[in-house]
């Protein structure tokens, strides 16, 4: 299975501290499959200049969160860079909220984890989903107060608490779980900075999900109390990549959190960023333009989007946009007959 080791630079530390997962202050996505709607851009303003620029929105996740950061730097570099497209910042309750508004026609595009893009596009027939790179890896992380959970297999009986629901946290414990064989007496979902509210209080046993690292909500936390680091084996991670096979190891490096010794092994999905088929290649193109050739700016503000590069979109199991097809071979990338849709 293939390593990868989350090296994620301590210098840039303060600066990109960001929280796990998104707010839920969106309902419950409903569940939905089939094509989407006609997505075109929402409306259209003028900027100072006269021209008009074309509203695509965007899901974000909840302010504060991981997907916020690192797309408000996208939106950055694209007003900056493209004359005439705005990005529109949608907060949402995650990646499978996004997805549906995207199958309804209400968002153009979305950064969702490889594991809910592959759901949708694989198993809920939205076929009109494409990729555009590969964001950055999200890690598993499972914390709690009580010494006697050390392993995952201990949390069975036990109340887990798992963010918003319908966020990557989400469904990844609810996958991480199913693949391992263990029931909890109870998943509850809550807004991810208060999963560990609840942890402290002893109103839940253990918090877990994937998500992006480091996270405010975690090192907030550390500074009011101690958190006991839940791991898994090596077999428990073969086995979870066996039934899921976006799953990929990770690890967060040693001192990037208290209460764990070396790198803590685990596992990670990747998080993409995604477009509806039917936005304009020029327009990818152009996105994909601001995005790529301005990597550092995307850098200063998330220390994620060193891991957005051009060989990036291999991580993502999803084909790639015609426009992003034709930015990448502009400059010199093969892409994969696989990457391109049938």
């Amino acid at each position: 299975m293939k390593k990868i080791s989350v090296l994620i630079s301590f210098v840039l530390l303060l600066a990109t501290v960001m929280g796990c997962s998104q707010s839920s202050s969106t309902p419950q996505a409903a569940s939905g499959s089939g094509t989407s709607a006609s997505a075109s851009p929402e409306n259209t303003s003028t900027p100072a200049s006269g021209a008009t620029k074309a509203r695509y929105s965007m899901g974000s996740g909840g302010t504060g969160g991981a997907k916020a950061v690192f797309i408000g730097g996208i939106a950055t570099l694209v007003s900056k860079y493209v004359d005439n497209i705005e990005l529109v910042m949608e907060s949402s309750s995650g990646s499978a909220a996004d997805l549906e508004l995207m199958i309804a026609g209400e968002m153009e595009m979305c950064l969702s984890d490889s594991a809910m893009a592959y759901v949708y596009y694989n198993e809920r027939g939205f076929t009109e989903l494409r990729s555009l790179f590969g964001s950055y890896p999200s890690q598993f992380v499972c914390v709690t107060r009580d010494k006697n959970i050390q392993n995952v297999t201990d949390l069975a009986g036990k109340v887990v608490a798992a963010g918003p629901i319908g966020g990557t946290p989400d469904t990844t414990t609810r996958e991480i779980l199913s693949a391992l064989g263990i029931e909890a007496a109870e998943i509850v979902n809550m807004d991810f900075s208060d999963c560990f509210t609840a942890v402290g209080e002893g109103k839940v046993d253990a918090m877990m999900g994937v998500c992006g690292n480091p996270a405010s909500a975690i090192l907030e936390a550390q500074t009011t109390f101690d958190l006991n680091w839940v791991h898994l084996t090596e077999e428990q991670m073969a086995a979870i990549s066996s039934a899921y096979p976006y799953y990929v190891e990770a690890s967060l490096p040693e001192g990037m959190y208290e209460g764990y010794e070396g790198d803590y092994e685990a596992v990670g999905v990747w998080m993409g960023m995604y477009a509806n088929s039917d936005v304009p290649d020029e327009v990818i193109y152009n996105i994909m333009s601001a995005i790529m050739e301005h990597n550092d700016e995307l850098v200063a503000s998330s220390s994620n989007a060193t891991f957005t590069t051009m060989e990036s979109f291999k991580a993502i199991p999803i084909p790639l946009h015609p426009g992003a097809i034709k930015y990448y071979e502009d400059h010199g990338i093969t892409v994969p007959d696989s990457y391109r849709s049938k």
